[in-house]
């Protein structure tokens, strides 16, 4: 062992350096930091975490990977415990043909898997549509980590329903046991030195604080109505932050989870759906994996291209400039969808479309392309017709567009119809990282494999006077939407209810 004098305890276990013995937990504790997966009371000094990330990244670079943060919860599966679900898997034929294909369960106690026979609670997991075609891609193109708020036994049990051989995350898994928060992931956990090389697939982008390096994804719900069973409870979340306590009290945060499930597993929302002859288990048709993987591809050829011509790429850059890609030369007005009384440039849909590249005004001129709408009859809506040269839109092209990094077809959302002179839209490249090459992405990967102003959202009525509005063959649910109430323009609810909608709707999105 090593003099305490000399040493500069590169790696302290549970305050006490790994080197020399000495407690140095009331030293270091600003200069410490956490970059093992499976324990929080391993931490290292600036110094050996910037060692340890020079490895990594040189490891990296060697092998032409990058590093994927997943997620588990409603980005790559869905899971509850509601029994309903074993009596579906008893007895098939109570839903449709090939609905519990990939659904597997497995029970868990309070230190792990158990068996049949023992306490434990049941959990049913549903695969995403073409998740392990996802992985066996990706694992070409990226190291993988999983980063859950599920427990870590949670967390050990599903990566051994989809990761049996440890193939793909190996001991890459984080849980919230080590990262100790419910409601916040953070990057610099796995990576505390260099974020240049890593991306993260979320459905929530909130818990990232709005990182760079996210690429927000559609959230899978198979089990209508059940949501994230490993999410704190939104407003319990709400509360905790306006106390100013981040995530409160663990003990009884974990014990409010605890509970959640419990109620669940109790209460059974699926049987009461099935009484009710409500749907239970989504027919959507689920292509957001494929849809990923050309995303992901991408950004990995953008960083090696870059790379190989000799320069210093960083995924912060090459995200946020792909995203800007999609909207980019379009110029948005929005009518009735902020609410009276919030400026433009402070709402959600303003961040939104900004992000996406879009260049948005307060009034409508004859620069507009495109009138994003939450009713008829508005001013700037006629104004637009008699334009008749902007595309007028309902709000939901822009959400799905973002949610898809697609530009939708306008045809799929016009409030009336095409206009007859609509402008042409010259969509540059704004920056050398913005070209985004589908077909190069699609040959990279099978080469891999061998493969202000509101009109007043307020007291009106949001409607579409009986219109319905069409969708494209392979969208059969507003993108934007599937995890979220959907909003029905023919029906008579309040103003309030309607931003509700879409205020859902737009937090699915950003």
């Amino acid at each position: 062992m090593g003099s305490a004098s000399d040493c500069t305890h590169p790696v302290q276990l549970s305050g006490l350096c790994a080197i020399c013995g000495k407690d140095v937990s009331q030293e270091q504790q600003s200069e410490s930091y956490h970059i093992s997966h499976s324990t929080a009371n391993l931490t290292v000094s600036y110094d050996e975490a910037q060692r340890i990330g020079k490895t990594s990244k040189h490891t990296l670079l060697k092998s032409s990977k990058l590093a994927l943060i997943v997620d588990l919860d409603q980005t790559i599966i869905h899971a509850t415990v509601d029994p309903t679900v074993n009596e579906l898997l008893q007895d098939p034929t109570l839903v449709y043909k090939g609905a519990l294909n990939d659904v597997h369960k497995f029970k868990l106690g309070d230190f792990g898997l158990v068996n049949h026979h023992e306490f434990g609670s049941w959990y049913f997991v549903k695969f995403r549509p073409g998740l392990m075609e996802f992985l066996d891609n990706m694992n070409k193109l990226f190291e993988m980590h999983v980063y859950t708020m599920g427990t870590r036994s949670y967390a050990l049990a599903i990566c051994q329903l989809i990761d049996p051989s440890g193939k793909y995350f190996g001991e890459r898994i984080l849980s919230r046991d080590e990262s100790g928060s419910f409601t916040q992931k953070s990057l610099q956990r796995l990576f505390p030195t260099d974020t240049s090389m890593c991306v993260i697939i979320d459905d929530r982008a909130d818990v990232w604080g709005d990182s760079p390096n996210l690429v927000k994804v559609i959230p899978f719900e198979f089990f209508v109505g059940i949501g994230d069973i490993n999410a704190l409870n939104k407003r319990k979340k709400l509360r905790s932050n306006q106390n100013g306590d981040g995530d409160g009290d663990q003990e009884e945060q974990e014990q409010d989870s605890n509970e959640s499930l419990s109620k669940q597993a109790d209460q059974r929302p699926l049987a009461k759906r099935q009484k009710e002859h409500q749907q239970i288990l989504s027919e959507t048709i689920d292509e957001e994996l494929p849809r990923l993987s050309k995303i992901l591809t991408q950004i990995h050829s953008n960083f090696y291209n870059f790379k190989n011509a000799g320069d210093d790429p960083d995924t912060k850059e090459i995200i946020p400039t792909l995203k800007r890609k999609v909207l980019h030369g379009l110029k948005l007005v929005f009518s009735s969808v902020i609410p009276l009384g919030m400026p433009l440039e402070i709402s959600g849909i303003y961040n939104l479309a900004s992000k996406f590249g879009a260049t948005i005004d307060h009034n409508y001129n004859e620069k507009i392309t495109h009138v994003v709408a939450a009713k008829k009859g508005t001013a700037k809506v006629e104004d637009a017709k008699k334009g008749d040269s902007a595309h007028v839109v309902w709000s939901e092209w822009l959400l799905d567009s973002c949610a898809k990094w697609e530009k939708m077809p306008e045809e799929n959302y016009y409030l009336d119809g095409p206009p007859n002179n609509p402008k042409q839209v010259v969509q540059e490249s704004p920056s050398k990282f913005d070209h985004v090459d589908w077909d190069t992405a699609d040959q990279e990967l099978e080469d891999f494999l061998n493969e202000e102003d509101s009109e007043g959202v307020e007291n009106e009525d949001v409607t579409n006077e009986g219109t319905t509005r069409k969708r494209s063959r392979d969208s059969p649910e507003s993108a934007s939407s599937i995890n979220s109430p959907k909003r029905h323009k023919a029906d008579s609810d309040k103003s309030s209810d309607d931003f509700d909608d879409f205020a859902n709707e737009l937090d699915g999105i950003i």
